[in-house]
C-alpha cells in the first residue's frame, strides 16, 4: 500500500438538465463522487488524479437561461435563444466586436456562436470553477476537469486566482486536492466545428505541471492527441503521465468507419491513407492517438509513462450531442508490453 497511486479516467453519461443550473451541475458531481467511493478499488488515503472528458463544463452556457420551457428541444442552439435576450445588449456589443475587432469566426453563425459564449462565459466559468474545487476538496484527488469554452484564462501563482481575457478557447483546467487551480492548457488543433468560432492555441504553449505524488504531467485535449508535433512538444516535457480528454459525436461514430483527419487539419505524413474508410474510429483512435503516438516518450531515461484517456458516453439526453467512446488507461514500460485497462463501453 505504500507508495500507492490511483488514476481514474471517467466515462460519464451527462443530460442536458445537469447543465440548466449551478445546483444540478453540483449535484451531478456528487453523484459521480458517490459512485466513485463505492468502488472497491477507490482509496480516499492514497494520492489520486481523476479525469473528466473534452466539453464536460462546456454546456454550462445552459445555465444562463433561467426558463427551462424549451429543454425537451433537441437542438441545443434552440435552448440558448432566450440568452440572447436576456443578455441582449452585452451579446450586440460583443457580437460587434467580434465580427469588425476580433475577425477570428469564418462565418455569422461563427460569430454568433462565439459571442454566446463569451457572453456566458464568466457564470459558466464559475460554476465550474466552484464544482470542480469542491470535488477534487471531496475525494483529495488532483482532477483534470474536462473542457469548456472560455476566453484565455491568466493563472497567478502568487493567489492562486484565475482570470478570463480574452479570445475563446477550449480550456482544459487542472484542480489539485486543495480545490485550487494550478493549471490550464488551450487546445490547439481545432475540429471543423471549432473552427467556426474558436481560437487556436499555438502547439509550443502546450506545458505540463509537477505534482509531488504523480510527478510531470502532460495535458492533450481531444485533436491535439493526433499530431506528431504534440508530442515533439509533450517530449520536452519529460512527462509520467498523460492525458487525453475527449469528446466523440454522434454516438455510433466509434464502430463506424473512421472518416479520416477533420477537415481544416493538416494529415501527418505517417499516417495511412488506406485506414481511412477500412479502420474504424476506434482503431483509428488506438492507432493514431496518445495510446500508440506516447510511445516516443519512452526512454532509458524515462522508462515509465501512464497514458489516461476519458471520453463522455451516452448523452442521447444532451440535447443533439450524443457522445462516444472507450475509456483508458495504459502503464507503459521501456521496451515492455502495455498494461492496457479499458472501459467495456463501446458507445
Amino acid at each position: 500500500k505504500e507508495g500507492k497511486k490511483l488514476f481514474i479516467s471517467l466515462q460519464p453519461d451527462f443530460k442536458a438538465e445537469d447543465y440548466y443550473s449551478a445546483r444540478n451541475f453540483e449535484c451531478k458531481l456528487d453523484g459521480i463522487s458517490h459512485e466513485l467511493k463505492k468502488d472497491e478499488k477507490y482509496d480516499s488515503s492514497c494520492p489520486k488524479l481523476i479525469v473528466f472528458p473534452e466539453t464536460t463544463g462546456t454546456w454550462l452556457t445552459a445555465a444562463s437561461n433561467p426558463f427551462t420551457f424549451l429543454s425537451s428541444s433537441k437542438n441545443i442552439f434552440l435552448h440558448f435563444i432566450p440568452i440572447l435576450f436576456i443578455h441582449f445588449f452585452s451579446f450586440i456589443i460583443t457580437l460587434i466586436h467580434s465580427i469588425f475587432i476580433e475577425k477570428k469566426a469564418t462565418s455569422f453563425l461563427g460569430h454568433v456562436q462565439r459571442s454566446l459564449f463569451k457572453v456566458t462565459s464568466q457564470k459558466s466559468f464559475e460554476i465550474y470553477k466552484n464544482t470542480f474545487s469542491k470535488f477534487a476538496i471531496q475525494n483529495k484527488s488532483y482532477v483534470v476537469a474536462g473542457s469548456l469554452f472560455v476566453p484565455k484564462p491568466i493563472l497567478s501563482s502568487s493567489s492562486s486566482t484565475c482570470t478570463l481575457t480574452s479570445g475563446l478557447y477550449n480550456v482544459s483546467f487542472v484542480f489539485n486536492p486543495q480545490g485550487q487551480i494550478i493549471h490550464y492548457v488551450c487546445k490547439s488543433h481545432l475540429v471543423e466545428e471549432e473552427q467556426l468560432f474558436l481560437d487556436s492555441s499555438p502547439i509550443h504553449d502546450l506545458h505540463g505541471f509537477t505534482t509531488p505524488e504523480f510527478g510531470r504531467v502532460v495535458v492533450q485535449v481531444c485533436a491535439d492527441a493526433w499530431f506528431p508535433k504534440s508530442y515533439i512538444q509533450v517530449e520536452s516535457e519529460r512527462p509520467e503521465v498523460v492525458v487525453m480528454v475527449s469528446f466523440v459525436s454522434p454516438a455510433n461514430t466509434w464502430q463506424q468507419k473512421w472518416l479520416g483527419y477533420s477537415k481544416g487539419l493538416e494529415v501527418p505524413q505517417d499516417v495511412d491513407l488506406q485506414d481511412v474508410g477500412n479502420k474504424t474510429e476506434r482503431e483509428a483512435w488506438e492507432k493514431y492517438t496518445v495510446n500508440n503516438r506516447s510511445n516516443i516518450l519512452l526512454t532509458q531515461h524515462n522508462p515509465n509513462l501512464v497514458v489516461l484517456g476519458s471520453f463522455m458516453v451516452g448523452g442521447e439526453q444532451l440535447w443533439d450531442k450524443s457522445s462516444a467512446g472507450s475509456s483508458f488507461i495504459v502503464l507503459k514500460q521501456y521496451q515492455h508490453t502495455d498494461q492496457i485497462f479499458k472501459s467495456e463501453s463501446n458507445s
